[in-house]
């Protein structure tokens, strides 16, 4: 199991929740999906606390999709 601390949401999905763990890595986790997806946040994300979350989540490794490796072009 991981701990996460929630730290905000997707701005215009608020079924995203941005989660933290303790390495300071942050997610994304989609509640209708199901899913924790690595993500490094940007301005699309309302971060409430930085450092510290007050709402606290435990999940399972299993539930965390690993990164997909990103596509090059051919020229």
């Amino acid at each position: 199991m991981i701990e996460f601390h929630v730290i905000g949401e997707l701005r215009h999905d608020p079924g995203h929740l941005l989660l933290l763990d303790a390495d300071g890595q942050c997610y994304d986790y989609d509640v209708s999906m199901s899913e924790i997806i690595p993500v490094e946040p940007d301005g699309t994300w309302a971060v409430d606390v930085i450092e510290e979350g007050r709402l606290v989540m435990v999940a399972p490794e299993e539930k965390i999709v690993t990164a997909q490796p990103a596509t090059t072009k051919v020229s």
